[in-house]
């Protein structure tokens, strides 16, 4: 199970910063609708659940074990590194090695907090209290992520009503642009479905903070070595062709 974690802060850690302008962000999102426009519907099951979200039908996907992988610009992550732009990764791990109880007032929360208080999951990121809210009736939580090679990520937990099943997000941009996850979050994971479960990105931008403080930085930790053995497994994970849009 902390593979799978891991294996998360490695591709975000795989994704350069190129030196180009960040993209215009008019050109992906409809500001006066404020939802995707065009757009594609990708949708997996895995662990029970199942998931769909709308994305802009310019960018790229590829499917995980668990989930998708979406972005303006994969580029070439088992070569180079080089990433441009935002990526989202919608999943649904497996949820072995971790405790959930009926007692927690947040259980997503709870998942979050023994993922970001344990090295071995986040290896040597640099990572914030997860705090809780309610989507949509649905119990969910959120942390903010800087992986010290940068680039910066919202990570967020829902977890599956009358079930112990977390559908997890993560948004990342390289540091440069940070300012965008913020913008785009609620229209990127507006109309996110859940096992029939509909998701409003109105609540993400009532509940998020403006502006996201993501952790300062700092010199890295030993704790980021626990990552270095798993990067070609993560390059071979991470390296197959993107499968075609509107493919999925």
């Amino acid at each position: 199970m902390k593979y799978w974690w891991l294996i998360i802060i490695g591709i975000i850690g795989l994704v350069g910063c190129r030196p180009s302008s960040p993209p215009d962000d008019s050109a992906i999102i409809s500001r006066s609708a404020g939802s995707l426009a065009p757009a594609d519907r990708v949708e997996f099951n895995v662990n029970g659940a199942t998931v769909s979200f709308a994305y802009p039908d310019d960018w790229e996907f590829y499917r995980t074990e668990f989930g998708v992988v979406v972005a303006e610009s994969l580029g070439s992550i088992a070569e180079d590194g080089q990433l441009g732009g935002l990526l989202m990764h919608v999943w649904a791990p497996p949820l072995n090695d971790f405790s959930i109880s009926a007692s927690d007032t947040n259980r997503a929360r709870a998942i979050l907090e023994q993922i970001t208080g344990n090295p071995s999951y986040i290896g040597g990121a640099h990572v914030s209290v997860p705090r809780a809210f309610d989507w949509e009736g649905v119990e969910a939580a959120y942390y903010l992520l800087d992986n010290i090679e940068g680039n910066v990520t919202v990570v967020l937990g829902v977890l599956l009503p009358d079930a112990e099943q977390l559908i997890a997000a993560s948004i990342s941009a390289p540091k440069d642009q940070a300012y965008r996850v913020r913008a785009q979050i609620p229209r990127l994971l507006d109309g996110l479905m859940v096992n029939g479960v509909l998701l409003s990105g109105e609540t993400l931008d009532e509940t998020l903070p403006y502006p996201l403080s993501f952790p300062t930085d700092a010199p890295p930790t030993p704790e980021h070595a626990a990552i270095i053995p798993l990067l070609p497994a993560i390059r071979s994970f991470a390296g197959g062709l993107p499968v075609a849009l509107g493919d999925g």
